[in-house]
């Protein structure tokens, strides 16, 4: 069973003061129902709170027979907390899925107005949290020991490859200048400025393809403007990104391993670079698994310099062995990192539990 709540902003902002309690079809054949509330500020979350409370009380009790886990996807306590403490009550197990480490996600603290304040409330709240629930999914191994789960049961699934995301999308004949690509935010935190700087030492002929927009975008301007190799492609439609990611000769991700979020978080475009089949150079931040850097490209020295000698060390090989590195890698995740594979790894760790809990009991 699924409950849900639609992720809309509150009124003035949002486009309804208040939402029905209804349903709607979701992939595979599943029905998600959508819980009600008054979409007002203050009055959304305490609403939130009672329906989420409500309706998981009363599955679990009408499925009081059966061996009962109540999954929350993120930590937001409005629908967090009355799905743990229904859970509790009925005698059901709780599981966390955390994809973000909430401290480092729309959090000011020196935002003292009264919004700050609520956000810094619920801050508190989803800390003081994090140490309650039976089981956790986890994005990230270091976020075990940040929110201090190392004794109970815990898995990391990293996120999925959408092999789908790319049906409709050609195979084309590569032509022309190597292109290296960067697709993503160019925001101040993902080391957009190294990069364009490694760019202007690498002395071969290629061109940098760069697609997104934010805080650098007129740093990739002027770089453009000042070597004809650099493109600034601009934010465009999905299907015209996914095709340059096939045309390209490597995709690159370099985030700065300094930045302490890094470590928590896993850069979700790394799975989605992987997927296309064209190999994949990217720093190793803290977030991503020992296992994937057998099938990309690793930045040992995040310098400009270094990661200009990187790009220049993977454009020095054939098209034959850059070929072989993509599609060993699209195999990886296609194999391993698809939504059946990683459903199965969560169901076989509920079921592990399950399993450990009927022994004990015999």
């Amino acid at each position: 069973c699924v409950f849900s709540v639609p992720p809309v902003a509150s009124w003035p902002n949002g486009c309804r003061m208040a939402f029905g309690a209804g349903s709607e079809r979701m992939d595979y054949g599943l029905k998600a129902s959508i819980l009600p509330f008054v979409n007002l500020p203050g009055l959304k979350q305490v609403t939130i709170f009672f329906s989420t409370f409500v309706a998981v009380l009363s599955w679990s009790i009408r499925n009081r027979k059966s061996d009962r886990y109540v999954m929350t996807y993120s930590d937001y306590p409005p629908y967090c907390m009355p799905a743990y403490w229904s859970a509790r009550l009925t005698g059901a197990k709780t599981v966390l899925l955390l994809a973000d480490m909430p401290c480092y996600v729309h959090y000011h603290p020196d935002d003292r107005s009264l919004r700050g304040r609520a956000i810094a409330f619920m801050e508190e709240l989803k800390e003081r949290m994090h140490g309650w629930y039976d089981m956790y999914i986890l994005l990230t191994e270091p976020m075990v020991d940040r929110i201090g789960c190392r004794k109970q049961p815990w898995i990391v699934v990293e996120g999925f490859s959408d092999a789908s995301m790319f049906d409709g999308i050609p195979n084309v004949e590569r032509s022309g200048p190597r292109a290296v690509m960067y697709a993503g935010s160019l925001g101040k935190g993902y080391n957009i400025p190294s990069l364009i700087e490694a760019f202007g030492h690498l002395e071969a002929d290629c061109e940098f393809w760069v697609f997104g927009d934010g805080d650098c975008t007129p740093l990739v301007r002027d770089a453009a403007a000042r070597d004809a190799r650099v493109r600034y492609m601009g934010k465009v439609p999905r299907a015209e990104l996914l095709a340059a990611m096939k045309r390209a000769r490597l995709l690159i991700s370099v985030k700065d391993t300094r930045d302490e979020y890094t470590r928590y978080a896993f850069p979700a475009k790394i799975l989605e670079y992987m997927t296309s089949g064209t190999p994949v150079l990217t720093t190793k931040v803290g977030g991503i698994p020992d296992e994937y850097f057998a099938h990309v490209f690793a930045v040992e020295d995040e310098s400009p310099e270094g990661i200009a000698k990187a790009i220049g060390r993977c454009l020095a090989m054939s098209d034959a062995e850059l070929d072989r590195v993509g599609v060993h890698a699209q195999a990886f995740v296609m194999n391993q990192k698809n939504y059946a594979a990683q459903g199965l790894r969560i169901w076989r760790f509920l079921e592990e539990d399950r399993c450990q809990v009927v022994c004990e009991g015999v």
